[in-house]
């Protein structure tokens, strides 16, 4: 059998014609380009997805794309999720096969899954407390403070991909600017079954640009 790495020799380099930047881009050129070469695709995602180093919920996040955002994707389906390309045709990563599709949502459902979004964010440190209990610190992207219901959202999708198998899990949620050896904004509690506690400081943003924003 041919290994994936001799799959995608094979297949040379995409001919595909974008301005230099982040391998992906919401309705850019990718979604204009004829795909050259057989078992390769243009995929859009349908939520905020997560792409990661290989095919599974527990390894290292390379980029979350937001819906709408395009991917080049190549057939080679592992766990439930799809290799995606750089545009060069070299591998890049993996995502969920589920939440992509062939053809971009409509503004109508754009609409519709704005309220289920989970904010875009980074893993800044996870910490095993004991073996029945862990810490994610996450630093989220924003431009305001984030609702409730976003951070519950955000720290739902962590736990949910990989970690309802800790009996205690906790996620604490910083904004940018704030420092990450203090104090978290937020901090959401769960046990197996989903969260048991919840709440925000907004104390811990003295000597950030926070401190003046309602």
């Amino acid at each position: 059998m041919k290994t994936i790495g001799n799959i995608l020799k094979a297949m040379g380099i995409l001919i595909v014609i974008i301005s230099m930047g982040s391998f992906v881009q919401k309705n850019n050129d990718i979604s204009k380009t004829k795909i050259k070469y057989k078992n390769v695709y243009i995929k859009y995602s349908v939520t905020n997805l997560n792409i990661r180093k290989e095919p599974n919920t527990v390894t290292e996040i390379l980029k979350t794309l937001k819906p709408n955002d395009v991917v080049i994707t190549y057939d080679t389906i592992v766990n439930g999720f799809l290799m995606i390309l750089n545009t060069d045709s070299t591998q890049y990563g993996w995502a969920s096969i589920k939440y992509l599709q062939s053809k971009p949502l409509s503004e109508k459902q754009l609409s519709i899954n704005k309220g289920k979004e989970f904010l875009k964010y980074k893993i800044i440190k996870k910490q095993k407390i004991t073996n029945s209990k862990m810490v994610y610190r996450i630093l989220v992207e924003v431009d305001k403070i984030p609702s409730d219901d976003a951070m519950k959202r955000t720290a739902t999708h962590i736990w949910k991909n990989g970690n309802k198998g800790w009996i205690e899990f906790t996620v604490f949620i910083y904004l940018p600017e704030m420092e990450l050896n203090y104090s978290a904004y937020g901090m959401i509690e769960f046990n197996t079954h989903g969260i048991t506690d919840f709440s925000t400081s907004e104390s811990n943003f003295y000597g950030t640009k926070w401190k003046t924003k309602k």
